[in-house]
């Protein structure tokens, strides 16, 4: 999309976008109506979804939710597992609205799906073979089911298992545990909430098997799985319990399937795991046990200089863009092309000045 898009979604192999209009737009794969246009026909160009009054989208593996405006909730897609959350267990190709007011925000899994309300209550249903859900049993929901009556400020899914934040700070996590995703120093599986942090957890962000969290310091956490390394403390045993990967300085952290990026205060982008199809983005295809210096993204607002590679247009372009909002940054250039740059453009020409000038003094003389 050239143009218009707020927010992006990715599952496991389709797309969905919201644009600045509040219309969703979806594309990809589609068997099991999982992009909601009615049909369940691939699409390789975006569909219109929905035309007006989205807020936010989320997918899991093949299905997918949406939370409008007006804090209605609606899913459509697989629900073999009763995952959409309407009392059955028929997938659909259109959106169903599941709840019709109170939403603030939406997570997916593999295969179930939670919501928090505006009265901090989380709400879970779908998948529960490995006590996902969290609500004392091993049994599948197709309707939402009540975790916790209030307080909860944020909940994040892995593939089957489930963490969520109060507002105190307090970390909460259950599901599948058997390779120590949930970081409670067991390896057993918890079909009710088990508080894993106390106090002062921010974020938190599950991969299939992994999970990290970033504390109010900026410290960033992990454990659970790490035979690819993507837990980042340098081994590849995993771990039942949060280990410190970083001291300070990150502001969020995204989990794959079994890699992790992190994105630190100063704009700079870490990645660490399996990178067998090149996803950590280090120019390898070897796995990295460590956190691995990949780009800056830049500070934004934060007023930190950007670290620019790239080449004299692109430097240009760059400069245009910190002019035209108003930043008055100095963008440093660290790479050969832009030493180059400045050998030619700034310090040759100074120094050709400087031999004429001087061999007019002598002539003079």
């Amino acid at each position: 999309m050239p143009s218009g898009a707020t927010s992006v979604s990715l599952g496991g192999s389709h797309t969905c976008a919201i644009k600045t209009n509040g219309s969703l737009w979806c594309w990809g794969a589609n068997g099991d109506g999982e992009l909601g246009d009615g049909t369940d026909t691939a699409k390789n160009t975006p569909v219109q979804i929905m035309s007006s009054g989205v807020s936010s989208v989320e997918l899991g593996q093949d299905y997918t939710c949406a939370v409008k405006t007006n804090g209605s909730l609606w899913c459509w897609g697989y629900n073999g597992y009763g995952q959409l959350g309407d009392g059955t267990n028929t997938s659909r190709n259109a959106p169903v609205q599941v709840m019709s007011s109170g939403v603030v925000s939406v997570a997916l899994g593999y295969y179930h799906t939670c919501v928090i309300k505006t009265n901090g209550s989380l709400w879970c249903w779908g998948n529960n073979t490995s006590g996902q859900i969290g609500d004392g049993t091993n049994i599948d929901k197709n309707t939402p089911v009540q975790i916790m009556p209030s307080g909860v400020s944020s909940v994040s899914l892995g593939k089957d298992h489930t963490c969520a934040i109060k507002v105190d700070g307090s970390l909460w996590c259950w599901g599948y545990n058997y390779l120590g995703q949930l970081g409670d120093g067991a390896n057993s599986s918890r079909n009710t909430p088990i508080q894993i942090m106390s106090s002062g957890v921010s974020s938190v962000s599950l991969g299939d098997s992994h999970t990290c969290a970033i504390k109010t310091n900026g410290s960033l956490w992990c454990w659970g799985n790490n035979t690819s390394g993507q837990l980042g403390d340098g081994t590849n045993t995993n771990k039942n319990t949060p280990v410190q990967i970083m001291s300070s300085g990150v502001s969020s952290v995204s989990l794959g399937y079994n890699h992790t990026c992190a994105i630190k205060a100063d704009g700079s982008l870490w990645c660490w795991g399996d990178n067998y199809y090149s996803q950590l983005g280090d120019g390898t295809n070897t796995n990295k046990n460590t956190p691995v210096y990949i780009m800056s993204l830049g500070s934004g607002e934060g007023g930190a200089p950007f670290i620019f590679f790239g080449d004299k247009s692109s430097f240009d372009n760059r400069e245009e863009k910190q002019a035209n909002i108003g930043q008055k940054q100095t963008i440093y250039g660290c790479s050969s092309v832009n030493v180059t740059f400045y050998i030619i453009y700034l310090i040759f020409p100074a120094f050709i000045l400087f031999v004429l000038l001087k061999r007019r003094f002598f002539v003079r003389n």
